[in-house]
């Protein structure tokens, strides 16, 4: 019996090989960009998060998830939770630019990162007043919590008014 201790591959061979793997690595990625864009179609336009569950179900382990969560909450309306993801309305839709925004998404799903969004500066007394407005009304349909504080949240927003009309 021949046993063979040294086996050698020739540089043609390896470069061969190399190049079929990154080749197959492209195809599946440009293969889970189109399934991202179609669970997107299908969830903005039928309420669908069935592809979506189907395309993650069917993700090798050593796929990067994150990436493809991350562009569909981010352009598809549906939300990523206990390891599914579940259909809401989030006001996304398919027009015609929306589905190029989805394309370009999808596309680079691999390194997808949400726009970040800058906090709006935010007036403390006006955030206060139409959070006791809000109060009212819940009070008024008897489906506030702690009802008893709504005089003193009143009466704070009252003098906070108050102070302010005097500032310059």
């Amino acid at each position: 019996m021949n046993i063979i201790t040294n086996v050698g591959f020739t540089v043609e061979q390896i470069n061969s090989a190399i190049e079929s793997m990154a080749k197959a690595q492209a195809g599946a990625a440009r293969s889970i960009g189109r399934v991202i864009v179609m669970a997107a179609w299908a969830a903005n336009v039928n309420a669908d998060a069935g592809v979506a569950n189907a395309l993650m179900k069917n993700l090798r382990k050593g796929t990067r998830k994150q990436g493809v969560i991350a562009c569909l909450e981010a352009v598809a309306n549906v939300a990523y939770v206990s390891g599914t993801f579940v259909p809401f309305d989030a006001g996304k839709g398919y027009t015609e630019d929306d589905a190029k925004a989805i394309k370009v998404a999808a596309a680079d799903w691999e390194n997808y990162k949400p726009a970040t969004v800058e906090a709006a500066d935010l007036d403390a007394a006006e955030a206060l007043d139409a959070l006791v407005q809000k109060l009212v009304k819940a009070s008024a349909k008897d489906k506030l919590g702690h009802a008893s504080l709504l005089v003193r949240i009143q009466q704070l927003n009252a003098e906070i008014k108050g102070e302010l009309v005097f500032e310059e």
